[in-house]
């Protein structure tokens, strides 16, 4: 499993893949991690694609395992939840875009440790790439709070990023007490 620093890693992941799937149409350094702030003012001269990580959850069905061999605690497996956002002047390049995008994520929607960016996962970590339908009503929801108009984007989910845990545990179970200084 990875260490805490995955959570960026797997946005930077996610960046060089969609640098990947728009070569030639997006100038690699127009294709960045992004935050609600830094859109909101976002205003390329040139095509660009943004990466916003709106939501990280717990998975669900890995929330309850056992802890493997050696840990004393199961890792926090994580789900990452992105906006993928093309900036254009016009509609054409914004569904372009969009369309090499699917395209790229979808040929590689399981990732394994090669294909992974950055140095906190572990050998045998992986990752899925899924893409999400979200309906309108919840684009909305994402982008109108951080008040910027509506945005063509692709949502895509990232799991399971699995954070080891780096406290050991407590004392361990209780077997018998004694209260009060009676036996």
């Amino acid at each position: 499993m990875a260490s805490a620093d995955a959570v960026l890693d797997a946005g930077e992941t996610l960046v060089s893949l969609v640098t990947a799937a728009v070569a030639g149409m997006v100038t690699p350094s127009n294709v960045m991690l992004s935050t609600a702030d830094e859109m909101r003012t976002f205003s390329p001269p040139d095509p660009a694609v943004t990466v916003f990580l709106y939501n990280v959850t717990v998975n669900a069905e890995t929330r309850n395992a056992p802890p493997p061999p050696g840990l004393p605690r199961p890792p926090l497996q994580l789900e990452l939840r992105y906006l993928v956002t093309p900036w254009a002047k016009d509609a054409a390049t914004s569904h372009l875009i969009c369309g090499h995008v699917l395209q790229h994520l979808a040929d590689r929607a399981t990732l394994v440790r090669g294909d992974l960016a950055g140095s906190s996962w572990a050998v045998d970590d992986t990752l899925q790439i899924l893409l999400e339908s979200l309906p309108v009503s919840e684009h909305h929801d994402i982008w109108e709070p951080a008040d910027i108009p509506y945005k063509l984007s692709l949502a895509y989910l990232v799991r399971v990023v699995g954070l080891d845990p780096v406290l050991p545990s407590g004392a361990g179970v209780v077997t018998g007490a004694t209260f009060g200084g009676l036996p």
